[in-house]
């Protein structure tokens, strides 16, 4: 299991890493930290502006991680595109009125719960497509095969 500790310096150190895997336990521990800044923040500093900025700082990496989670699970990075393009579709039907915003708050809530599953998901223990496995039961193999032998390289 990642430590909090090592999970909140990997959240930074890959703010720009859309590729990889990110086990439950470095999502999760993410989270409560962003959770728990966010109230000390507010608590602290009720400014906005404070707020925002921890906001818009945190919402590349966020973004990062999410992407990396669910390549974890098996599933695409674009599927947090479905999601939030999901979720956006919902919001218009949403603020409609009854009873199609009905239907779009129950569409979000649909959205949001796939997507908790998802992030509770056990991720897969071998290789995939994304990257070596994070859970140390196999052997960290090379996921690029695209190289050839020894025997057909010629000298």
């Amino acid at each position: 299991m990642v430590p909090f500790t090592k999970a909140i310096k990997n959240f930074y150190v890959k703010y720009f890493d859309f590729n990889g895997r990110a086990t439950r336990a470095e999502y999760w521990w993410v989270r409560l930290y962003l959770f728990i800044s966010l109230v000390v923040l507010i608590s602290l500093f009720p400014s906005i502006i404070l707020t925002c900025a921890f906001i818009l700082i945190n919402i590349v990496p966020s973004i990062s991680l999410q992407v990396r989670r669910f390549h974890d699970v098996g599933k695409p990075g674009s599927t947090l595109f479905l999601i939030i393009a999901g979720s956006a579709f919902c919001a218009i039907f949403t603020s409609a009125g009854f009873p199609v915003a009905t239907l779009g708050s129950l569409g979000n809530l649909l959205i949001s719960i796939y997507q908790f599953i998802l992030n509770c998901t056990h991720g897969q223990k071998r290789d995939n497509e994304y990257g070596y496995n994070p859970y140390g039961n196999t052997h960290h193999h090379p996921t690029n095969t695209n190289y050839e032998s020894v025997e057909n390289v010629e000298l």
